[in-house]
């Protein structure tokens, strides 16, 4: 998953629910990338754009229980947003607004930016990638000039995207980790792991089993499930695995 988006120089990327910057060459190449997968957005960034891209799945996160619209698969939870997007093969790119942006960034492993050149006013900024520790630039473009104004695309890479940590109590192999993280727990935080302890309560259970089906490589041993597994992490979708000797 990465986030697509066009900043100015103090990375603002809108106001009044519009864009900063209108660039006939940068919305191609947002439609080049984007055509044939899926984009995330948020129920104001949905009504700017008044109907649902073509050639695309539109998915909006929100908290209205209550939109809905045709051509346009809508979630009221993040954990069900992330479990559906897991399990598809296509490219998923967050595309706005800021409150929807901050909460899926650091879940996205890249992000393509459109860096424009200029300042703008603006009421709706994101965080400035080339501050944070977490983000190294890939690649970069030629600086580009169109009716004026200059532009580049510019693609990072998260070093340290959030990582989810399914555990169990009924499993030695979790209680361990479990007591390992507790003897370091700054050093768990700083990796940015999210502890779900799957016998905590159901709604925990329900989304490992929601990853664990979108696992390609996953055994599937399913009497384990319930009765305690082995502790995996779900990085982005994949199975990785957990390396307990840094917390001991």
């Amino acid at each position: 998953m990465k986030m697509i988006m066009a900043v100015d120089e103090n990375f603002a990327i809108g106001k009044d629910n519009d864009l900063l910057f209108r660039i006939k060459k940068d919305l191609r190449h947002f439609k080049s990338l984007t055509e044939n997968n899926i984009i995330i957005m948020g129920r104001k960034t949905f009504d700017s754009m008044e109907k649902p891209l073509s050639n695309r799945e539109n998915i909006v996160l929100t908290r209205n229980k209550d939109f809905k619209k045709d051509g346009v698969k809508v979630f009221n939870d993040i954990d069900l947003l992330l479990a559906y997007i897991y399990k598809s093969d296509k490219n998923i790119y967050v595309v706005g607004g800021g409150k929807i942006i901050d909460l899926l960034i650091d879940y996205c492993d890249g992000a393509i930016l459109t860096k424009i050149h200029a300042k703008k006013d603006a009421d709706t900024f994101m965080r400035n990638l080339d501050l944070d520790e977490n983000r190294v630039i890939e690649k970069e473009s030629e600086l580009m000039e169109e009716n004026g104004i200059k532009f580049s695309y510019v693609e990072y890479k998260n070093t340290n995207p959030i990582k989810e940590l399914f555990v169990s109590d009924k499993c030695p192999d979790s209680k361990a980790i479990m007591n390992a993280i507790n003897k370091n727990p700054d050093k768990f935080e700083k990796e940015k792991f999210k502890l779900i302890n799957i016998t905590e309560n159901m709604a925990n259970l329900k989304k490992f089993l929601r990853y664990r089906d979108s696992l390609k490589d996953y055994n599937d041993a399913r009497e384990n499930y319930y009765v305690g597994i082995p502790s995996i992490v779900i990085n982005l979708g994949e199975k990785v695995e957990f390396d307990m000797e840094k917390y001991i």
